[in-house]
């Protein structure tokens, strides 16, 4: 009976350590493209090189607007100027 409950707690051990390793690497990789999507990004001058500055910048002007995560334009009209006018 002893071995039996020790398998099952082998077993249980094992596929717990799997899972919990392949979502580490997965979340782990998942952030570093992400951070390299913004380096890169930055550097071809896609995005501001302080990107979370511009972001605090615009909240506080009144051109976005947080929800939950992520960043929302107050104003439909702006979204839809910069939308039609992409260059600077």
């Amino acid at each position: 009976m002893l071995e039996i409950m020790s398998g099952g707690l082998v077993i249980g051990l094992a596929a717990g350590c799997t899972v919990g390793l392949a979502v580490g690497l997965a979340s782990g990789f998942a952030s570093a493209a992400r951070r390299y999507t913004v380096f890169l990004l930055c550097s071809r001058g896609k995005l501001p090189f302080r990107l979370g500055v511009f972001l605090d910048w615009a909240v506080t002007a009144g051109l976005l607007r947080y929800n939950g995560p992520s960043y929302q334009f107050r104003h439909r009209e702006l979204q839809q100027w910069l939308s039609q006018h992409p260059h600077p």
